[in-house]
């Protein structure tokens, strides 16, 4: 049986984009915590605190004022939830 490193990678790469898809789809509908409200990039994935505070450059406890004001002090703003 031949090795192919090519053939290795393109698996690779596609199983951890089929593992992120899962992710996802697992935090929006699935979780325990789908049912706190929040922003829906939240709920999916922690990449939206980097889109906040790379991209639009604004500060994560100016977002969380915001946050707390639009849907009450229970929100979910993290994709986790840490034990």
């Amino acid at each position: 049986m031949e090795f192919s490193l090519f053939l290795l990678l393109w698996t690779s790469l596609l199983a951890w984009i089929g593992l992120g898809i899962a992710r996802v789809v697992y935090n929006v509908l699935f979780h325990p915590l789908r049912a706190f409200p929040g922003p829906t990039p939240a709920k999916a994935t922690t990449w939206w605190q980097t889109y906040i505070e790379v991209v639009r450059q604004e500060s994560m406890t100016d977002i969380l004022k915001t946050l707390h004001k639009q849907y009450g002090a229970c929100s979910k703003f993290l994709s986790f939830c840490s034990r």
